[in-house]
């Protein structure tokens, strides 16, 4: 009985333990779903759960099938090259002058002379001011006045007004074409380096640049030519007296070319001269078959008869001289004669054998030309009697 009576004391100590159990895990699990002091549960219709804390920080969880929008970035175009041509000349000025405009070492019209700019120099703008602007240009560094200065936009446009715009090629065999098209006529291949004036006026489809040659518009591709506004760079004192110096010698040398070059014309002269004079001692004979030779050498001979026959008959006649010499030496008749080829084949006897005959024939008194004067190379141009390439007339 005591064993027993020991039993039921254990079973029921052990539904007690397990009642205080049940009653532990109860409130865990309230615990669990009530949440903390200040913080809000909500249960939405699609089941999306919004904690609050502190009612400051709100975290939410999407819907399924629900996306997240991407964020909108804007983006700039691209400039156009006459947007980036503006900013590039922001840094620069030109002067507005009819000549040059002085660069002065201070800010002040009392300061010394650094150099020059003359019309179409460009400069940089290192230093701008409300009254003076200093600048560079290649060496020259130093004040410039603004009242006689444009500058940015307003320089671009007079200096696209008043200079050459050049096209400068960048590969070989770039072709100059007549017409806007690959498939237009060739004028003209160019190698790199090249360099046209743009015909600024000419109007040009995309792709193509409109270009001066041979005082024509032709056009060449725009992918391989580099554009540009054709400027000029300042200039120091010294660079200015060192151009002076280099165009001095320049102008003393070509005034010594010339001079040697006009005794070399007195002293041809003289000789074609004294050649020529001695010409008046030649008979007739070698005398007409150097002239024959030297006006229709190449010629068949009937026109080397012709030749021989104006020159007997203005032999006869009183407007040209009454002998052989006289004809020939008469001022603006005979070219041979006043550049002194003729004594020059009579002294190393050029005329051929047909021109001897020719002569021998014409100063017998055969004519074929019936009392001509005049002749010359034929062109179309004169009405007369033609022998080979030449005419003869009244």
């Amino acid at each position: 009985m005591k064993i027993f009576g020991g039993i039921m004391k254990l079973k029921k100590r052990f539904r007690i333990l397990s009642a205080a159990l049940a009653v532990v895990m109860l409130f865990t699990a309230c615990g669990n779903t009530a949440g903390t002091p200040g913080t809000e549960v909500e249960s939405t219709e699609d089941s999306q759960v919004t904690i609050e804390q502190d009612e400051t920080n709100v975290v939410t969880t999407p819907s399924e099938g629900t996306e997240e929008e991407e964020p909108i970035v804007e983006v700039e175009p691209e400039p156009t090259p006459e947007e980036l041509e503006q900013q590039e000349w922001l840094k620069y000025m030109m002067p507005k002058v009819d000549n040059y405009l002085n660069v002065r070492v201070e800010p002040s019209v009392d300061a010394g002379i650094a150099g020059k700019l003359e019309k179409g120099d460009r400069a940089e703008i290192l230093e701008p001011g409300p009254e003076w602007t200093k600048i560079q240009s290649g060496n020259l560094v130093g004040y410039v006045s603004n009242q006689y200065c444009l500058f940015a936009s307003e320089a671009l446009a007079y200096a696209k007004a008043n200079c050459r715009t050049i096209a400068t090629t960048t590969t070989d065999g770039l072709r100059i074409r007549e017409e806007q098209s690959t498939e237009s006529k060739i004028i003209k291949r160019l190698d790199e380096g090249d360099k046209l004036v743009v015909d600024t006026s000419a109007e040009t489809e995309d792709g193509w640049v409109a270009v001066r040659h041979n005082d024509c518009t032709y056009y060449v591709s725009a992918d391989y030519v580099m554009v540009a506004i054709e400027v000029g760079t300042g200039l120091t004192n010294v660079e200015i007296e060192e151009i002076a110096r280099e165009e001095a010698r320049k102008a003393q040398e070509e005034e010594e070319r010339r001079q040697r070059e006009e005794q070399a014309r007195k002293e041809a002269a003289e000789k074609v001269a004294r050649d020529n004079n001695a010409l008046s001692e030649v008979d007739d004979l070698t005398l007409m078959a150097a002239i024959i030779y030297c006006e229709a050498g190449a010629e068949p001979y009937e026109t080397q008869l012709a030749v021989g026959a104006v020159i007997v008959n203005r032999m006869h006649s009183a407007r040209f001289g009454g002998t052989l010499f006289e004809v020939l030496s008469r001022p603006g008749q005979f070219t041979p004669y006043r550049t002194g080829k003729l004594a020059k084949a009579v002294a190393e006897s050029k005329a051929k054998p047909s021109c001897y005959d020719a002569a021998r024939a014409a100063l017998a008194g055969e004519d074929n030309t019936n009392g001509c004067l005049f002749f010359n190379d034929y062109n179309g141009a004169k009405e007369g009697i033609r022998y080979g390439g030449m005419v003869f007339w009244w």
